[in-house]
């Protein structure tokens, strides 16, 4: 990519900091923070109306492979590998069922899922989301949480990004947003801004990029063109 068009596009996103001697710098990107964006409904859902998006699920070829409930919420098991279970298991107490032949594979745990969902359905409602995560994870065993919007706002590895950035909408007050999923070692990124009112940035885009006059954007106003 052209060099030139890559300082100018970090000038115009940057407000112009940019390092002095001319070195590259370290850029730190959060692939949680690159994909939260997406969730711009779920988000603003939440935001106006208080109201959390709800999901669906479905089923795989072996199991564990599903969202199960726990005493706070739901959370994902993805025990796919026979090693896995195992760990599961002993992380569990070593259950008597943990040996029954119905649940000696994948595809045996999933052809018998309606008998062993409730049997880890009574491990994880005595746990919370965070309590199973520590003890599944330290084992290698892969479980994650399906966390809804106020979990994301509420996150301590969030908050200590300093991801979500509070932003004064000049009708509704100050809005939660989410901000850059990136941080730059020297260049700090422009603060978010609220979304743009009808007509607010007439100016910049008839004259300053179309070439309109003042004298002409005032007329374009008063015949209701714009």
């Amino acid at each position: 990519m052209n060099p030139v068009f890559i300082k100018s596009f970090l000038q115009s996103r940057f407000s112009g900091v940019l390092p002095a001697n001319g070195l590259g710098q370290y850029i730190d990107i959060s692939a949680q923070e690159s994909l939260i964006p997406l969730l711009r409904r779920p988000i603003a859902l939440y935001q106006y109306e208080q109201r959390v998006a709800s999901r669906l699920g479905y089923t795989w070829k072996v199991a564990p492979h599903h969202f199960m409930r726990c005493k706070d919420g739901y959370i994902f098991a993805s025990v796919v590998e026979e090693h896995q279970w195992s760990r599961m298991v002993e992380v569990m107490g070593n259950p008597d069922w943990g040996r029954d032949d119905r649940f000696r594979d994948g595809p045996s745990r999933l052809e018998h899922w309606n008998v062993l969902e409730p049997l880890l359905g009574g491990w994880l409602l005595q746990r919370t989301k965070d309590e199973v995560l520590q003890e599944t994870q330290a084992q290698g065993i892969p479980f994650a949480p399906v966390n809804t919007v106020k979990d994301l706002m509420d996150s301590p590895h969030l908050q200590a990004r300093d991801f979500f950035a509070e932003v004064n909408d000049r009708e509704d007050g100050p809005v939660t947003m989410p901000g850059v999923p990136y941080k730059f070692s020297v260049t700090p990124p422009l603060a978010p801004q609220p979304a743009p009112r009808l007509g607010e940035h007439n100016r910049e885009v008839f004259c300053d990029l179309l070439g309109y006059s003042k004298c002409e954007l005032v007329k374009l106003r008063e015949t209701g063109i714009i």
